[in-house]
């Protein structure tokens, strides 16, 4: 009695091999890409304590003077900053990694002097940054 058992055929060997391969190594070239952005150092932005909300007599405005530093190795762009609870202000900011800002940003509600305000840095790259809850002096 014969065995009618078949193998297959070493072009077809070649073809799947080939094929498993390039699915391994696309598999992996994924996770890298993905992975890669994790393993280097983001924008770091330090906000600083000159960071705060005051009320400017000269422009009869309340304002918030920001103040930040990049420690990150890519630069930050800051896209919107609210006072949690109060206003959000569209705004595009740029912070080159080792650069260091000073800003004068006009809001638009008013505050209360001497009370406590959350204000949040929120980032293109996803993060947001909270400053130290503010209280604004009484004068």
């Amino acid at each position: 009695m014969l065995s009618s058992s078949k193998a297959i055929s070493d072009f077809m060997a070649t073809i799947i091999l080939i094929a498993v391969t390039i699915t391994v190594i696309a598999g992996f070239l994924a996770w890298f890409t993905t992975t890669y952005y994790t393993l280097t150092k983001p924008e770091i932005l330090r906000v600083l304590q000159e960071t705060k909300i005051y009320y400017d007599l000269e422009k009869n405005s309340w304002m918030l003077r920001l103040h930040v530093r990049n420690v990150g190795d890519s630069t930050g762009e800051i896209y919107k900053i609210e006072v949690a609870g109060w206003e959000e202000i569209e705004t595009k900011i740029i912070i080159n990694p080792g650069e260091e800002i000073k800003q004068e940003i006009e809001l638009s509600k008013n505050y209360t002097q001497g009370t406590w305000y959350l204000i949040r840095l929120h980032l293109k790259s996803g993060t947001t940054y909270l400053a130290q809850q503010q209280q604004i002096p009484a004068t």
